[in-house]
């Protein structure tokens, strides 16, 4: 529990260096993870970013979540940066690839189906007599 988040500030950098130490899959988000990596931001009421955790290279996300912290009077803002920034475009891409039945099946394409339908029965009833078949009862 954090009484006076003045004295919690100096010591955020030992927080994270003995999580560090003490998770490795921790340490492995803002470092050595070989898909990406992580960075974090606390700021103050004021907006003042107080300290950063993670030295990420690249570029991140554009998507940033910004989070306020319930314990103290701070906002966490986390960032992803991964080591490939083609994953970027491409999930830039995706986002505008996405579609609906009805950007994809326009009115004209629902209209056509049915009348291709309507015709291959007609060609299947009217087949037999063209041919020169002829049903009739005996």
């Amino acid at each position: 529990m954090v009484s006076d988040p003045e004295k919690l500030k100096p010591l955020l950098p030992q927080i994270f260096r003995n999580a560090e130490s003490g998770m490795p899959l921790f340490a492995g988000y803002f470092g050595q993870h070989p898909l990406f990596a992580a960075q974090l931001k606390f700021y103050d009421e004021s907006g003042e970013n107080f300290y950063t955790y993670g030295d990420p290279q690249g570029r991140g996300w554009d998507d940033i979540r910004d989070t306020p912290l319930w314990v103290i009077p701070a906002r966490l803002t986390i960032q992803i940066f991964p080591r490939q920034e083609a994953m970027i475009d491409l999930a830039e891409a995706a986002g505008s690839w996405q579609w609906s039945f009805a950007d994809v099946l326009h009115w004209w394409s629902i209209v056509k189906f049915i009348i291709a339908v309507i015709l291959i029965f007609l060609l299947g009833h009217f087949s037999p007599r063209l041919h020169g078949f002829n049903r009739t009862k005996e």
